[in-house]
């Protein structure tokens, strides 16, 4: 299908309206995530059924690559796990997305003294690679998958945060001005960044025994920097990125018109996922028509637009996206109403396309009630 629409639903719509808690145990215990997650499922698919809004990870996750029962492992933001493993303390509110206490780095003035971390022996790596052997061993004569940390399904897909989005993570707002201040620097910062998250990736997939084909790279704060330091510093990590996995899906949250001439330059990118009235039309123009365009609502317009409103944006981006893949994606957060969301799938139906529902609950033999 090259035009489609899918929601996910954030952890404090989870907490708020179904009552969950998403404390350290649900992020550090893969049997009691797999059961609370079958409860949501249940609860999701009550009420969004039989619309496409699951409770995956903000898309991270694809549903059609989750064919069977899992457990989860480390399933938290990948900028999380590096923090932590830098000596970061998680925090886990239960209503809200995880986080860290501070930025573990803020006080180095230079970088090369974490250059040679053994990783396995990092906690919360150590008990991630532990938990994988142990699931491993438990389920190998069952049909069970088992998902290692920055890895959301079968499919070989690894997320990782963009390069600066991770360099602002681990040492605060300081990285905004370093790139002009000390730019060599910056750039060997962003290296050791793109080298250790590589590093994860491949000790994961080894010890899961899961294929690494693509990365997703959330460049999630990368909108905040101009074109030049996308093409200085980005660029070269993402293509190095690209050249281990094969194929490269891009994120970018906010409005991203000014950075499309430096994200042309990343190679072998399938997909790009943009949100915040990144214009389809511009994209377009610069990529061609054959690239998979994600496309993400303003999130204003989300919450507190008209249904017409809604209905105008769906359309336009139909008109600008001139017949190329196109998914519409949203990510339902507290006090949006469900109806706008609902408006996306009832405007492409008006137009002709329709969208699939996949049962979870009959996939994964979850009973009703």
């Amino acid at each position: 299908m090259r035009i489609s629409a899918s929601g996910s639903v954030s952890v404090a719509v989870m907490a708020g309206e179904g009552n969950f808690s998403f404390d350290k145990r649900y992020y550090f215990d893969p049997d009691y995530r797999w059961q609370q997650d079958k409860k949501i499922v249940r609860w999701g698919e009550k009420i969004f059924s039989p619309y496409p809004v699951y409770h995956a990870e903000a898309h991270l996750a694809r549903i059609s690559f989750q064919p069977r029962p899992f457990r989860q492992v480390g399933g938290i933001q990948p900028n999380l796990i590096l923090s932590a493993a830098l000596g970061a303390q998680l925090v886990f509110p239960g209503n809200c997305d995880p986080d860290i206490d501070h930025a573990p780095l803020a006080v180095y003035k230079d970088f090369l003294d974490v250059s040679n971390i053994c990783w396995e022996m990092q906690e919360p790596v150590k008990t991630f690679l532990g938990q994988i052997d142990e699931l491993k061993r438990r389920f190998r004569n069952q049909p069970v998958d088992i998902f290692p940390p920055f890895f959301w399904d079968i499919s070989g897909r690894a997320a990782v945060h963009g390069p600066l989005t991770t360099a602002v993570k681990l040492i605060g707002e300081e990285f905004f001005t370093l790139p002009y201040s000390r730019f060599d620097q910056a750039r060997r910062f962003i290296n050791w960044i793109t080298e250790s998250y590589l590093n994860l990736i491949t000790l994961f997939s080894n010890r899961a025994g899961i294929r690494l084909n693509e990365i997703h790279v959330g460049e999630c704060t990368g909108t905040l920097f101009p074109a030049e330091i996308w093409e200085r510093l980005a660029v070269p990590a993402m293509n190095k990125m690209a050249s281990a996995a094969g194929a490269l899906r891009l994120h970018s949250c906010g409005h991203s018109d000014h950075l499309l001439g430096a994200m042309k330059q990343v190679n072998n990118l399938h997909c790009l996922n943009f949100g915040s009235n990144t214009s389809i039309k511009k994209t377009r123009q610069v990529f061609g028509k054959k690239i998979k365009i994600d496309i993400i609502p303003d999130m204003q317009l989300l919450q507190y637009g008209s249904p017409a409103e809604i209905e105008n944006w769906v359309r336009k981006c139909l008109i600008e996206n001139e017949g190329g893949p196109l998914e519409i994606q949203f990510h339902l957060d507290a006090g949006m109403p469900f109806e706008n969301a609902r408006m996306i799938f009832t405007t492409l139906e008006a137009e002709g396309i329709q969208t699939n529902y996949d049962s979870l609950c009959r996939r994964w033999k979850i009973p009703l009630e």
